[in-house]
């Protein structure tokens, strides 16, 4: 069997020659590689393949006593949201990401001596500052939740 294939091979490679290509493999950055990573967790987590299927309204309309006002959040609707619902979401849920590096870069030994202090209670801010924006989120969504 083997030599069956090394004559289909030889004889294939003697009829179409590839080309000597000298090609660069292009190294991205880590950086580069994390803000990649970032941005696409950003795009799952606004719910842009939903958007993009369901095409949902960016934003409603609440009728009240003969006035309109405009609403980001469907509220009581679990399985739909609108487009800004999506990307409040998301940013809130990177925010926090981006709170949790903070505080694990504040808290390696060549940041401590400097910036230590100032990265950890930014980390510290914006990971609580989003907490607590994301549960108000999910109490809007589902009305009764957390309550006993």
């Amino acid at each position: 069997m083997s030599k069956k294939l090394n004559f289909l091979e030889s004889s294939f490679c003697k009829v179409l020659r590839p080309p000597q290509l000298n090609l660069r493999i292009i190294k991205p950055s880590s950086m580069a590689v994390f803000a990649f990573v970032l941005f696409a967790l950003f795009i799952v987590f606004a719910g842009v393949i939903y958007d993009l299927i369901v095409e949902p309204p960016s934003i409603g309309v609440e009728y009240g006593f003969g006035n309109e006002r405009p609403v980001t959040i469907l509220k009581g609707r679990l399985n739909s949201q609108y487009i800004f619902e999506g990307i409040d979401g998301a940013l809130f849920y990177l925010l926090g990401s981006i709170g949790l590096i903070l505080i694990d870069q504040a808290l390696t030994k060549e940041r401590r001596e400097k910036y230590g202090k100032i990265m950890f209670y930014t980390g510290v801010g914006l990971f609580a500052c989003s907490f607590v924006i994301i549960i108000f989120f999910i109490k809007l969504k589902v009305p009764g939740y957390l309550k006993r």
